[in-house]
Parts: structure tokens; C-alpha cells; sequence
């Protein structure tokens, strides 16, 4: 299993860790899109202002959805 790379979390507001902590990563780690998802949602936060930022269902979305039809 690959290391979650988590170095934008200082970026984020606590609730959004929270969100990724106690939901999207015990629930979503083990399927085979995560990592891809986790990234695209870390290179979303470093790249936007903070005032921009989307919540992690705007990516994670894209691919839990397909999966859970």
C-alpha cells in the first residue's frame, strides 16, 4: 500500500482533515482509484487559494460514484 501523502493539510481548514480522516480514507484507501483521487485532491489544494478550495467530495465524487452503480 502506497503512503498517503498529506503535506497539504496545513493548507486546510480542521474540518476538512477531519472529513479525510474519519471518512474518505478508512471508507475509499483500499480501492483501486484512491491514490489517483487523493492525488488529484492534493494538487487541487496546492495549486487553488484558500478561499477557492473545493470540499474532497468534489473529487472523490468522480470516482466513488461510477464504482457504487
Amino acid at each position: 500500500m502506497e503512503k498517503i501523502n498529506k503535506d497539504f493539510y496545513n493548507d486546510l481548514p480542521a474540518m476538512v482533515c477531519i472529513q479525510l480522516e474519519d471518512f474518505i480514507i478508512p471508507k475509499y484507501e483500499k480501492e483501486q482509484w484512491f491514490y489517483k483521487a487523493w492525488e488529484e485532491y492534493r494538487q487541487h489544494v496546492k495549486s487553488t487559494d484558500m478561499d477557492s478550495v473545493k470540499m474532497p467530495g468534489f473529487v472523490f465524487n468522480k470516482y466513488i460514484i461510477p464504482y457504487a452503480q
